[in-house]
């Protein structure tokens, strides 16, 4: 099995650096709201927003590369495991399949793991902060399209549910190389 804890860690990283670019947006519209011009905040807003979207972008990138390394250590002990590499890329990069594929994939990818002959019958199920996770990403995307960079409450709800994505992120990320690590460990 390949090690993915520290790639785990890379990817935590990344989820941190979008999750303080979100609340760092987040207090920009709140001051918006508050009745502090717009043209003041224009130029940090339109900063964070590029901070963000390129955290976003490498979190992406950085998904495709884990979710391959998760399933391809998967395979090495459940070879029926019904994912493919391609399949793996699809999932994160393919237009509304990325919308449930991913959540899907990494639920698969934890119950595989957590049904390991190493654990007994201590199964360890997919938490349900991977479900969190996933509705604060979606929830994240879904908001900031309909907020269209308004400045308005729809975009402080779209940050606020992008700093909870970032958060619990990390932690799904650490929690899935953990259990994968310790298959690795003993199996």
């Amino acid at each position: 099995m390949k090690d993915v804890g520290g790639l785990a860690k890379v990817f935590a990283v990344v989820f941190l650096v979008a999750g303080l670019a979100e609340l760092a947006r987040a207090g920009v519209v709140a001051f918006a709201l508050v009745g502090i011009p717009e043209e003041v905040l224009l130029t940090a807003y339109v900063a964070l927003l590029v901070v963000a979207g390129a955290a976003w972008g490498g979190v992406t990138i950085v998904a495709v590369v884990f979710s391959l390394r998760l399933v391809d250590n998967v395979r090495s002990f459940e070879r029926d495991f019904p994912e493919s590499p391609g399949s793996v890329v699809l999932a994160w990069l393919a237009p509304f399949w990325s919308l449930y594929k991913p959540w899907d994939l990494w639920t698969s990818v934890w119950s595989t793991t957590g049904n390991h002959p190493k654990f007994g019958d201590d199964v360890a199920p997919p938490s349900r902060l991977l479900d969190l996770f996933w509705v604060a990403w979606i929830a994240s995307l879904v908001l900031g399209k309909l907020a269209c960079g308004s400045l308005g409450f729809l975009d402080l709800v779209g940050a606020v549910a992008g700093v909870v994505a970032a958060g619990t992120g990390a932690v799904v990320v650490m929690r899935l190389a953990a259990l994968q690590d310790e298959v690795a460990a003993g199996g």
